[in-house]
C-alpha cells in the first residue's frame, strides 16, 4: 500500500502531456484564452468603427471603376454592377443610333435601365460630348474638305 505522503506527492505533480499532445493546457485555460481572444476581437472592431464614423463624412473614396458612356465597349459595360452582356448590347446599339447626353437620356433610351439602376452606375460612369469629325468641323469654318 502506498503510504498518504507519497500519494499527495503524486497529486501535487504537474501532469505533463502526452507526446503529440497538441494542448498540454486544461479545459478551463483553453476556455480562458478564447474568451480572452474575443473579448479583444470586439473591442478592436467597436474601436474601428468609430473611429471611421467620425471621419466618413471627410474621405470620399473614388469608385474603381469609371467608364465613358459614349465610347466604352460592350464588355466593360459587362463590367458594371448589375449589367449584363444583353443589357450592355442594348446601351451600345441605342449610343449607335446618337450618343448620350445624360444618364437621363440612359435610362429614356435604353430598355430595361430604370431610375434605380441609373442611380446605381452613376459613379461609374462619364458622358463627354462626342468628338465630332474633322470633315464637319471643317465644312462647318466654310473650308473645302477633299
Amino acid at each position: 500500500m502506498q503510504d498518504v505522503s507519497e500519494r499527495m506527492s503524486s497529486r501535487s505533480k504537474p501532469r505533463r502531456p502526452a507526446p503529440g499532445d497538441a494542448w498540454p493546457w486544461t479545459i478551463d485555460v483553453r476556455r480562458l484564452l478564447a474568451f480572452a481572444t474575443l473579448l479583444s476581437g470586439l473591442t478592436m472592431l467597436a474601436v474601428g468603427r468609430g473611429a471611421r464614423s467620425e471621419s466618413e463624412g471627410a474621405v470620399h473614396l473614388a469608385p474603381e471603376l469609371v467608364i465613358d458612356l459614349n465610347s466604352a465597349p460592350v464588355e466593360v459595360f459587362s463590367a458594371l454592377p448589375g449589367i449584363g452582356p444583353k443589357l450592355a448590347a442594348q446601351i451600345v446599339e441605342a449610343r449607335r443610333e446618337s450618343p448620350f447626353v445624360s444618364l437621363d437620356d440612359l435610362d429614356r433610351r435604353t430598355r430595361g435601365i430604370g431610375p434605380a439602376t441609373v442611380a446605381r452606375l452613376a459613379p461609374h460612369l462619364r458622358i463627354e460630348p462626342p468628338q465630332e469629325p474633322v470633315a464637319s468641323r471643317v465644312a462647318r469654318r466654310g473650308a473645302r474638305v477633299d
